[in-house]
């Protein structure tokens, strides 16, 4: 009885021994398939860089790298284009060709922009700018509150075109025929030197007509500048415009336009008096009282 005893407590701690090892050996079987999992989801080093290159969300990487030159150059390229809107708004005023609208828009009193010389002078000024052609060019700053806008300008030579029109001997002396039958009449008088004056006029007249009619296409070049200033208060002003605005009235245009050398004149009234001779509306003698007192004004201003 004993040894049935005996061998039953062996049979129960077998069986014990016998179920912790299956319990134990499942428990490693478990262990094991974990870690094999885990291993094998793990990436390469090769996986895993080009895993890296293609994000699975593509706005939550993307960013954009802004080079400085690049904004700068966007800058100054809007603020070219205020600058040269700005600009068109006086050259438009300056084709309108009107005097007065102009001197304002510039800043300039009406005299400073025409001098009063001839009767047509506002006529020269609007066949000068009324159908002006233009081109922007570079664009200058030193401190980013003051830029430079160069502007080139094409107008019509109008000095040129007198100069032809002096070198039409046809046109020349019947023009100057109405003065040279003043000058028979009276040498000194103020109705010669008035009719002096008209006979200028017309001269630039016919120049101004040629240019209109497109007889005469011959242009000059000028060049200006316009200046913007950043007041601090977000606003831009111009404090600088084109001196060319003023080109009527300087010296060598509107003052030299009409002016005559005394030998052209000479000949002039020579050729202009034998046509008046043979109209019969002046005698030989006053054309030739003319000429010498006109030769002895030559020789007197040597």
């Amino acid at each position: 009885m004993a040894k049935s005893l005996s061998t039953a407590k062996m049979d129960i701690e077998r069986r014990r021994i016998n179920k912790a090892s299956a319990i134990a050996s499942f428990l490693m079987s478990v262990a094991l398939f974990v870690s094999s999992c885990s291993l094998g989801s793990m990436p390469s080093k090769t996986s895993s860089m080009l895993s890296s290159d293609i994000p699975t969300d593509t706005s939550a990487v993307i960013t954009t790298t802004v080079d400085p030159s690049s904004t700068e150059e966007t800058e100054d390229t809007s603020l070219s284009g205020l600058f040269q809107k700005m600009a068109d708004e006086y050259i438009e005023v300056l084709r309108s060709g009107e005097v007065k609208p102009a001197a304002d828009k510039f800043g300039y009193r009406r005299s400073e922009i025409l001098t009063p010389t001839y009767a047509c002078d506002e006529q020269v000024f609007s066949t000068v700018f009324k159908e002006i052609s233009y081109s922007y060019g570079s664009m200058i700053t030193s401190d980013n509150s003051n830029y430079d806008l160069n502007i080139s300008v094409k107008i019509p030579d109008v000095r040129a075109c007198v100069d032809t029109v002096l070198e039409d001997k046809e046109f020349m002396s019947e023009v100057a025929k109405e003065w040279v039958k003043l000058l028979c009449e009276d040498y000194s008088s103020e109705e010669a030197a008035e009719g002096y004056q008209k006979f200028k006029n017309d001269v630039i007249l016919e120049a101004l007509r040629r240019i209109t009619d497109e007889e005469f296409t011959e242009t000059v070049e000028v060049v200006g500048t316009f200046r913007f200033h950043d007041n601090g208060e977000g606003n831009w002003l111009v404090t600088k415009t084109p001196e060319f605005v003023r080109y009527c009235a300087l010296d060598h245009f509107m003052f030299r336009i009409g002016y005559i050398d005394d030998i052209s004149l000479y000949y002039m009234i020579q050729n202009s008096g034998k046509a008046l001779i043979e109209e019969g509306t002046i005698s030989q003698e006053q054309l030739d009282n003319v000429l010498l007192t006109k030769k002895n004004e030559i020789l007197s201003n040597q």
